[in-house]
């Protein structure tokens, strides 16, 4: 069946066999509402019809006895409505019996596609739902630490899907996981190329070269970013961070001001210590 339906179809499935279940438990309970009101309404008609020596049924002298037996399960069920006299009676114990059957077989087909939604991620129909199951298998492996078995599959990804945003984003935090800083270095590089809108992967660039102090190439990238992206005040306040520890302060302040123009506060504040910074000097 997953061959047929993907992931995205599945998970639309899904959803509406529990919308379909969720409207028709609210159907079955306004059912039994019904029935309820109308018992309540016809007492009298009822006991007379229900105490009739033909129809087999014992005198009832409750309504919650009247509702009890219609409620059973073989009226629910199994439809044997023989012993129901009353015409309203019996097409509200129908509706309920029918609303009750159908409700199991959503739940059951619930119960079906959930292991289904599982499964379509990885046996794969397309090249797309192919390599999205390897990387989700990559990033479950991951999660739980088995980082060479994440790494391996990621690899796999990356040899048959050599322009995968996806892969290199993923092995890279693996090989940063690893200590292996520079591999990861070039992956997040692959990746900036690839998505030049991805602030996540430009401010782990700039946390892999801050540590070795490489303020310049810092700012190269964070150029890159900004010249994509110019609206984004935090790229300009983590470049500002960058020429603050090159000492210079001038162009921090430009950056710090930006922020602080684009709606940031931390930048407000770096704006005022640069510029006092300046008057100092």
């Amino acid at each position: 069946m997953t061959l047929f339906l993907g992931h995205h179809d599945i998970t639309i499935l899904f959803y509406c066999l529990f919308a379909a279940a969720f409207i028709n438990a609210g159907f079955y309970l306004f059912g039994q509402l019904r029935l309820e009101r109308y018992i309540r309404k016809n007492r009298e008609e009822l006991y007379e019809k229900l105490g009739r020596p033909v129809t087999g049924i014992r005198r009832y002298y409750s309504l919650e006895e009247i509702k009890a037996s219609l409620l059973k399960t073989k009226y629910i069920l199994y439809g044997d409505f023989s012993e129901i006299p009353d015409e309203k009676l019996r097409r509200l114990a129908k509706q309920l019996r029918f609303s009750a059957f159908f409700h199991i077989v959503a739940v059951c087909l619930i119960m079906c596609t959930i292991p289904l939604m599982h499964s379509s991620k990885v046996n794969y129909g397309s090249p797309g739902t192919e390599r999205a199951g390897m990387v989700a298998a990559a990033y479950d492996s991951y999660k739980q630490g088995r980082y060479t078995e994440a790494l391996n599959l990621l690899n796999q990804v990356l040899e048959k899907y050599p322009d995968d945003f996806s892969g290199y984003y993923y092995r890279a935090f693996v090989l940063e996981k690893t200590g292996r800083y520079d591999d990861a270095l070039d992956d997040f590089i692959r990746c900036a190329e690839i998505k030049q809108d991805s602030f996540d992967v430009f401010l782990h660039i700039d946390w892999i070269l801050s540590r070795r102090q490489q303020w310049n190439d810092v700012i190269r990238y964070w150029d890159m970013y900004i010249s994509h992206n110019p609206g984004n005040a935090r790229a300009y306040l983590e470049r500002g961070g960058a020429y603050w520890h090159m000492h210079d302060i001038e162009n921090a302040m430009h950056d710090a001001e930006k922020a602080c123009e684009l709606g940031n506060r931390e930048g407000c504040l770096r704006y005022r210590q640069a510029k006092k910074r300046i008057e100092t000097l």
